[in-house]
C-alpha cells in the first residue's frame, strides 16, 4: 500500500476480479491456475475473470505471497487461495485452494482493514486494531509465543496496530503509537534488536535509541528490513538492517543487527516509500525519484540502495514515481501517469513486456500500458497489477510442486518440457 505499509514481493490496493480458468488443474495462485504438475508462464498481462460477481463482492485490498494470494472484499472480509502447505490461507486446513476461500470460523466473520502475505505466513489487522497471524511458524514469525504452525489466525499480543509487513521468516509491524516491533528469524539481524542471532517468537522492540522513534512505514524483505522514520529531526529518513552486506551504509560491513543509516550520498535525503525484496531494495524519495540496489547479478554484495534510473534513451529520472515493488530478482514501478515499468531478470516473463529478454538497468514498459494502473506487486518471478477500473492482471511464472507445463496449444497437462506439441504433451499425435 502506498503510505504506511510494506510487503515482501507485494503491496496492497484494490481488486475486482480473480484468475480466469485455463482449465489446467485444481488450483491457482497469483492470478493463474496451477496443478500439482503444472507450470504456467505468461509473458504479457492476462486479465482475470469476474470474482464473485453474483454477490458483487468487489475487493478493496490484495497482497501477493510467494505462491498464494490474500484479498479483502469491499465488506472487509478476507479471502485466500493458492498454496497452503503451512496453513497460510488460514482456512483451518493445509489444502491448496483453487478459488477464494474464507478464513476458519469464527474469523470468517471478522472485518479486516489490512493484510500482508509473505513466503509462507500471513498477517492481518482487523478494524479494532488487533493483529492476527497464521501459517508457517518455525522461527516464531507468527509472534504468538510458540514455534508451531497455525492454519487459523492467532492474535499477536494485546497492542493495537496500524500496519504490518510480512517477510521471509520474520514479521514487522508498527503499533498505533508509532513504535516498530519485529519478530521471527534473526539469522541475518533482520529483527534489528541488537541481540545478535536471536530469534523471537513474540514482538521485540528495536535496540535503543530506535525503540523511542516514531515510524512511518516498514517493509520486510526475505532477510532484511527497511523503514522510514516519521517524526523529529530524522523525519523521512530511511534505515535498513539485516542482510545488507558491504558498503552501501555509512559503516561498511556484513549483516547488521541494528538499524543503520544509508550511505553519505543518501543520508540527507527523505523518503516517501520503501520496498524490500530478496536481498534487494527500492525506494522513492520525496521528490518522486527512484533509488534502488543494483545487485541483481551479485546478491552477495547486498542491497546497496544507491543506483538511479538511466537518463538515456528515455530520461526515467525525469519521471515522478508513486509506487514501487521489489521482487526476488526484479523491480516494478508506477509513475504519476499510471504507467508501469519493470527491470531486472526476465527469464520467466516477469517484466510483463511480452518478451523473456532481461533488462537489468533499463525499465521496460508493460505491454498493456494503455491502461491506467493504480497498484503493482512484484512476486518471486511474476507480477500483478490493478487498473483504475478494478481489473487485476498477472504475468510471469506461476508454478506449484513438480516440474511440468501448461500446454498453450491444447491447454492440457502434463507437458514436462514446455514445448507445444511435444511428444510428452497430450496434443502430440501418437
Amino acid at each position: 500500500m502506498i503510505g504506511k505499509s510494506g510487503d515482501m514481493y507485494s503491496t496492497t490496493w484494490e481488486l475486482a476480479t480473480i484468475p480466469r480458468d485455463y482449465g489446467v488443474g485444481p488450483g491457482h495462485y497469483m492470478g493463474e491456475y496451477y496443478s500439482g504438475i503444472s507450470l504456467h508462464v505468461n509473458f504479457v498481462p492476462d486479465p482475470f475473470a469476474d470474482w464473485l460477481t453474483s454477490s458483487n463482492k468487489l475487493a478493496r485490498s490484495i497482497s501477493a505471497g510467494e505462491d498464494y494470494t490474500v484479498a479483502l472484499d469491499k465488506h472487509g472480509k478476507l479471502w485466500a487461495w493458492g498454496e497452503n502447505g503451512y496453513g497460510q490461507l488460514g482456512d483451518g486446513t493445509e489444502t491448496y485452494r483453487s478459488t477464494p476461500t474464507g478464513l476458519a470460523a469464527p474469523f470468517n466473520a471478522k472485518i479486516w482493514k489490512s493484510v500482508s502475505a509473505g513466503t509462507h505466513h500471513t498477517a492481518a489487522i482487523d478494524t479494532s486494531g488487533k493483529l492476527y497471524t497464521w501459517g508457517k511458524n518455525d522461527k516464531g514469525q507468527l509472534g504468538d509465543g510458540t514455534n508451531t504452525d497455525k492454519n487459523y489466525p492467532v492474535q499477536v499480543g494485546s497492542k493495537t496496530w496500524k500496519s504490518v509487513s510480512v517477510g521471509g521468516n520474520h514479521t514487522t509491524a508498527i503499533d498505533t503509537a508509532g513504535k516498530l516491533w519485529t519478530w521471527g528469524s534473526d539469522l541475518n539481524g533482520q529483527l534489528g534488536n541488537g541481540a545478535g542471532v536471536t530469534d523471537s517468537n513474540i514482538p521485540a522492540e528495536l535496540v535503543s535509541p530506535y525503540d523511542t522513534y516514531t515510524w512511518f512505514q516498514v517493509s520486510a524483505g526475505t532477510d532484511h528490513t527497511i523503514a522510514i522514520i516519521e517524526t523529529g529531526d530524522t523525519l523521512g529518513k530511511a534505515l535498513e538492517w539485516g542482510r545488507v552486506t558491504n558498503t552501501w551504509m555509512t559503516t561498511p560491513g556484513y549483516d547488521k543487527h541494528t538499524p543503520s543509516a544509508l550511505a553519505i550520498l543518501l543520508s540527507t535525503k527523505t523518503w516517501r516509500y520503501v520496498s524490500a525484496g530478496d536481498c534487494i531494495s527500492i525506494a522513492i524519495d520525496n521528490t518522486g525519484e527512484i533509488y534502488y540496489s543494483n545487485n541483481l547479478s551479485n546478491k552477495s554484495n547486498g542491497p546497496k540502495l544507491s543506483t538511479q534510473l538511466p537518463t538515456s534513451p528515455t530520461n526515467f529520472r525525469a519521471k515522478t514515481w508513486v509506487q514501487v515493488s521489489a521482487g526476488k530478482d526484479h523491480f516494478t514501478a508506477i509513475d504519476d501517469t499510471g504507467k508501469i515499468y519493470s527491470w531486472g531478470y526476465n527469464n520467466n516473463g516477469q517484466l510483463g513486456d511480452g518478451t523473456t529478454t532481461t533488462s537489468l538497468t533499463t525499465p521496460v514498459a508493460l505491454t498493456q500500458n494503455t491502461r491506467t494502473w493504480i497498484q503493482v506487486s512484484a512476486g518471486a518471478a511474476h507480477g500483478l497489477a490493478l487498473d483504475d477500473t478494478g481489473k487485476l492482471y498477472s504475468w510471469g511464472l506461476l508454478n506449484y510442486d513438480q516440474p511440468g507445463y501448461w500446454c498453450p496449444v491444447c491447454e492440457s497437462l502434463p507437458c514436462i518440457c514446455g514445448t507445444p506439441g511435444c511428444s510428452c504433451c497430450p496434443c502430440h499425435p501418437k
